[in-house]
């Protein structure tokens, strides 16, 4: 209001050269005034909305780059996951051939012992933790069983 009031009293308003009434020029004055204290009350209800729509992008940017480093980490999980079922198969199938002599055969089952539990270890490295949103990317880990 005080701006409105230094208005009315300052800022002298005329119209086609026309000197005006003071009247005439407090109304003038407190129309400027007016003008501009809405002025700055937009103008900082914009500064507040940009201060709020930068940190609301910085999040948006912050997820993103979480979802990113996600998808990465379950990316190689799933291939290293792969790889090991491929070496579980083919060591398996050594494991269990009878015509291979017991000290290959139970070599065998150390290797297929030390595959499983560095799949289990694989599967528990559940990447999709990192993201706290539910659409972290689907889980593409393989139940590892061994019926033995």
């Amino acid at each position: 209001m005080a701006i409105v009031a230094a208005c009315a009293l300052v800022i002298p308003v005329s119209q086609h050269g026309i000197a005006l009434s003071p009247v005439e020029n407090a109304f003038e004055g407190a129309a400027v005034g007016l003008i501009l204290v809405s002025l700055y009350a937009t103008y900082r209800r914009v500064k507040v909305y940009i201060r709020g729509d930068t940190s609301r992008t910085a999040s948006l940017e912050q997820a993103a780059r979480m979802k990113g480093a996600s998808l990465v980490a379950n990316t190689l999980r799933h291939r290293v996951l792969n790889k090991l079922a491929v070496a579980a198969g083919y060591t398996e199938l050594l494991a269990d051939d009878p015509r291979l002599p017991d000290e290959v055969q139970a070599r065998a089952n150390m290797i297929l012992n030390s595959t499983m539990a560095a799949a289990r270890t694989m599967q528990t490295l559940d990447a999709s933790a990192l993201v706290e949103s539910s659409e972290a990317s689907s889980d593409h880990s393989t139940e590892w069983t061994h019926h033995r």
